[in-house]
């Protein structure tokens, strides 16, 4: 969330043959910055700024650019549909 064109952020743990689990995150970009970034760099610089501030073990390789995240009526992130979707 420090990433100054994230709107929303989650991360979940995906399945994995070698780790077993790995974090993978889905975003959601700002309205003002939609049609001036690519999803992919916006991707890469999220990835970039987890290294830097949290280190290579917390780092995913994996960062989706979604138009929306899926929530509750009380506005809480359902993780678990996102989990479903994403080990299909």
């Amino acid at each position: 969330m420090k990433h100054d064109k994230i709107a929303e952020a989650i991360v979940i743990g995906a399945a994995d043959e070698i780790k077993g689990e790995i974090p993978v995150a889905f975003v959601t970009i700002k309205s003002q910055h939609v049609v001036s970034h690519c999803p992919k760099t916006v991707s890469r610089e999220s990835v970039e700024l987890i290294r830097e501030h949290i280190g290579p073990v917390a780092s995913f390789k994996h960062c989706h650019v979604v138009p929306r995240l899926p929530k509750t009526r009380s506005g809480k992130y359902l993780r678990h549909i996102v989990r479903k979707m994403f080990n299909k």
